[in-house]
Parts: C-alpha cells; structure tokens; sequence
C-alpha cells in the first residue's frame, strides 16, 4: 500500500508548511467534468487548524512523496461541544473549478485560433487580472485545431473552456498538482489491460438502472407560432417487446421542419440504448498494486452471469471509461477506492 500525507500551506506558496496528522478522514473525487473535490476533518486545536484560512489556504495530498491534487480550501466549518469536542470540516476544490470563479472582464476575439490556445488565453486574460495570478502554467498545448471564438464579458471562463469538450474534435484538459496546465486529445486516454472482475480486483459491482432515459417514440416541438410539431420513431418501434416509451423534446426558436426532424432522429437513437453507467468498490492493494484506474482510462469490466438488465444474454465484459474516482483514507489508514464508469463503444 502506498503511503499518503495530507498537508496545508499559503495558497500563494510554491508548496505546504503543516502536515496535518490528526484528521479523522480525508477524502479525494475527481471526475471528468468539471475537476476535483476533496474534504477532510480534523482537531481545531492542532497547529495545522490554525493555520487556515478559509479562502487563503491550500491543501495538498500526497501520495509516496508525489503530490496527486492540490486544492484551494474553499469552505471550513466548525463544531464545539459540550465535552470538549473541537472539530473543523474543510472543503476544497481543484484549480481547474476554481475557474468557476472567473469570469471574461473585456471583449476577447479569437480567428483560426488552436483551441488549447484558446484555453491558455482564457486563463491568462483572468490572471492578469488585479490580484488574479492563480499560479497556473502552460504545459502542454495540445490539441491544434483551429476555431472561431467571441466572447463577452461576463462569460464565465470555466464554462467557456468547458465547451470545448464538448464538440466535435473537441479536447481534453487538466490543470495538475504543480498547476500546469495540460491540453490533449480525448482519444490519448489508454486502455488499461488489467479488466475490473468482482471477487479479483472489484470488492462490489452496482449498476444503477438507466430504464429512465429509454425511449422509442419522440415528439420535437418547435416554434408552435410557426411549424407544427414533429413525431419521429424507431423503426424498431414495431416489434419492440418493450412496447412505446414517448420523450418530448422541446426547441422552443426553431421553424424548421427539417431540423426538428434530425434533432428527433438523433435523440431516438440516443435514447434506444442509454448510457449504462457502474459503480465499483476495488480491492486497494490490487488496484495500487496491478492497475491504478484513472479518471479517463478505458478499461474492460466482468459483467456477473446473474445480471438481468439486458433483453437477451449479458455481453462476458462491456467496455467502460472511468468518469470519476473517489479515494478516501481513515484515522486508522484504511483506505478506500471508488470508480464510476460509463458503457462506451469497444
């Protein structure tokens, strides 16, 4: 097992001045969204407790001497009781959030411009702002495509760099425990050879149902003063021993025929196969040991004989990425690996 130090120092600092050894548990999730978390509680009287400032302070988790998150602690909350107790609750969020803080302060414009350059400058326009330097540096640029971009004061800068992973060629992106910032693309995330099996490396399996988002049958409504709604189908719908499950989905500025229509289309197809989506508890030796799953990574996952969700036979494996992690660690040292993943194409 590897060996972990949790620490706090000047968010301004290069690194920390307290290690903080009287906590009662400290957790870490991160996902693929919009960055990471972390929490932890400890004694108000130790020296660490006092040296925080809520807002002003850092906290770094360590893992073998590595730094693997660093967090602005954004939150602090204390309990006194009537026996003694004096408790603090700290919440932080990774630099890559704290943009959600930030927004554009003046007109900015961008032409054929590559989309992690794009993302650096949105960085550096709020960092040079007054008292804005985050500390955050470029590392790797990335992706090279190019795009157009307008943007507004106002626009919040986490939201605008979050854009980009959502379209077409779209990128990657994190902002590391050193505060570099790196850009890639999502298809550089690996396939990790060693598959999740329950019983090997997997303490417990969960598979949430996604029955919810199923449908067969939509109904695109547009702009009702102009165009009239649109009724799309699968051509399943006949046969299916699932019978009809209808979505609406409303367009509420569109008047035309032809896009409601492909907007039905792709929701249909969405919709008749959902994302499935795990929950996994692994084993923590085995995982720090044989394949320490990241957030991103592709790996396969052991479907157990009994699962019931599918019509027909389960698939043996499905193939999955990794959304989200959660490591957390006890008072006593017991630590504990959670992953979230999702089906996706093999």
């Amino acid at each position: 097992m590897p060996s972990f130090a949790l620490t706090i120092g000047n968010a301004a600092a290069a690194g920390p001045s307290y290690e903080v050894i009287d906590f009662s548990s400290w957790s870490i999730d991160e996902n693929l969204d919009n960055g990471c978390t972390m929490q932890f509680e400890a004694l108000g009287t130790s020296l660490a407790a006092q040296a925080i400032d809520e807002l002003a302070t850092d906290a770094w988790v360590y893992q073998d001497g590595q730094p693997i998150g660093r967090f602005r602690l954004v939150r602090i909350s204390q309990d006194w009781g009537d026996s003694g107790e004096d408790t603090i609750s700290c919440e932080g969020i990774c630099y890559r959030r704290m943009l959600s803080y930030r927004v554009v302060r003046s007109p900015l414009s961008f032409t054929a411009t590559s989309q992690g350059q794009i993302v650096y400058d949105l960085i550096d326009h709020t960092q040079t702002q007054t008292n804005g330097n985050l500390g955050i540096t470029l590392g790797t640029i990335g992706s090279t495509v190019p795009r157009d971009r307008e943007y507004l004061p106002g626009v919040n800068i986490f939201e605008a760099i979050t854009e980009f992973t959502q379209i077409e060629n779209g990128l990657a992106w994190e902002i590391d425990p050193t505060l570099a910032l790196n850009v890639f693309d999502p298809a550089a995330y690996p396939l990790i050879a060693q598959p999740i099996v329950l019983g090997v490396n997997a303490r417990r399996l969960s598979r949430p149902s996604s029955a919810d988002k199923f449908a067969n049958s939509a109904l695109v409504i547009g702009n009702n003063e102009v165009v009239s709604p649109v009724s799309v189908d699968a051509a399943s719908l006949p046969t299916d021993p699932r019978g009809r499950w209808e979505r609406v989905f409303t367009l509420s500025s569109e008047t035309s025929v032809t896009n409601l229509t492909e907007y039905g289309e792709g929701m249909v197809n969405e919709s008749l196969a959902p994302v499935g989506t795990w929950q996994v508890e692994i084993e923590p030796t085995r995982y720090f040991t044989l394949a320490p799953y990241q957030v991103g990574d592709y790996v396969d996952l052991a479907q157990p004989r009994s699962t019931v969700y599918p019509i027909g036979s389960p698939a043996p494996t499905v193939r999955c990425q990794v959304i989200a992690r959660s490591l957390s660690q006890d008072a006593s040292g017991s630590v504990t690996v959670g992953l979230s993943l999702i089906e996706v194409p093999s």
